[in-house]
């Protein structure tokens, strides 16, 4: 298998030099084959399985998170994507739950970039005879004053087939510069979103758009996508995607993200042919790429315009996370 490292591996990972500890006060129990984290003043207990035991086990406040994914990367044949996935969630986890200290678990990135939502130039999928969407979005991009470029939509097999093909159509043309935006002609912005935003100097990816739909991740029982997605909190107002389908508003910010869509959806169109949905595939990335959201969306799928409004207008959590 050929590893790939991208750079908020290479942060995260191979940089980080925090050091995980057990909180003093939690208390461990047996039940059947799992540990019960529990705390003196509340009734609540946090479930641990055998990969989030083997986690738990290595907190010892010496062993640093580098370590920690080169003594589980050694000891499990799984895709470095997946790992350190399971890796930091269970973290953030532990850590949220109070059972463990873990300061400056995430902020490894001290160099920022802002992004700037009113400089970058927005390529909106529009399929000719959509007048209606075609004008929609217009609308909102004039009256923002946006720079924006429609491209024609590509209508092959399923209508999943046909976005994909379109996606790639975009990623595809010898004149984008990163940072820009792809827009599926349903999109809808919401009302007084900030223009710039602060990210991390090594972003991959900023959401505009979110959903509730998530694909299963590794280790999930669960088989349902709705209300799925797993993310972790990363700054104010950015949290770290994990396993989301959403590629109605998407914001390219590196040259290696751009490049790995291209050749993920080149990948999963000779895979599955006309059946190839784009956005699972998309959604695979975010495990091997910083790929961040805001908690409130800035852009949905319109209803009056079919699009998912139900599940793309709601927030990525109900309140920040801690």
């Amino acid at each position: 298998m050929t590893v790939v490292e991208t750079n908020y591996e290479a942060n995260v990972l191979a940089n980080n030099h925090c050091c995980p500890q057990q909180a003093p006060d939690t208390v461990e129990q047996q039940q059947d084959d799992l540990i019960l984290l529990t705390k003196p003043d509340s009734n609540e207990a946090f479930r641990l399985n055998a990969s989030a035991r083997e986690i738990w086990s290595l907190c010892n406040g010496d062993r640093q998170v580098t370590e920690m994914f080169s003594h589980l990367r050694a000891k499990y044949d799984v895709p470095d994507g997946e790992l350190s996935t399971a890796l930091l969630m269970t973290l953030d986890q532990l850590q949220r739950s109070g059972h463990l200290l873990a300061p400056d678990l995430l902020q490894t990135e001290k160099q920022t970039q802002v992004l700037d939502l009113s400089a970058i130039t927005y390529y909106v999928i529009n399929l000719k005879e959509d007048h209606d969407r075609r004008e929609h979005i217009r609308s909102q991009l004039d009256s923002l004053g946006y720079k924006y470029q429609f491209v024609e939509g590509v209508r092959e097999g399923t209508k999943l087939n046909g976005i994909a093909l379109s996606h790639m159509k975009i990623l595809q043309m010898p004149e984008l510069k990163v940072p820009f935006a792809i827009l599926e002609d349903d999109s809808c912005f919401v009302r007084d979103f900030p223009a710039q935003i602060t990210l991390p100097a090594n972003t991959d990816a900023y959401y505009l758009g979110l959903s509730k739909f998530g694909i299963q991740v590794p280790g999930q029982l669960s088989r349902s996508a709705w209300d799925n997605i797993r993310y972790i909190k990363y700054a104010d107002n950015l949290y770290r995607v994990f396993n989301m389908l959403a590629l109605h508003a998407v914001v390219y910010v590196s040259e290696t993200y751009r490049q790995a869509a291209l050749d993920i959806v080149k990948r999963g169109l000779a895979i599955r042919g006309i059946e190839f949905a784009g956005d699972s595939y998309y959604a695979k990335l975010q495990t091997s790429h910083l790929v961040l959201a805001p908690r409130q969306p800035i852009a949905y799928q319109a209803e009056e315009l079919g699009g998912v409004e139900f599940a793309t207008r709601k927030p990525l959590c109900e309140e920040p996370a801690g």
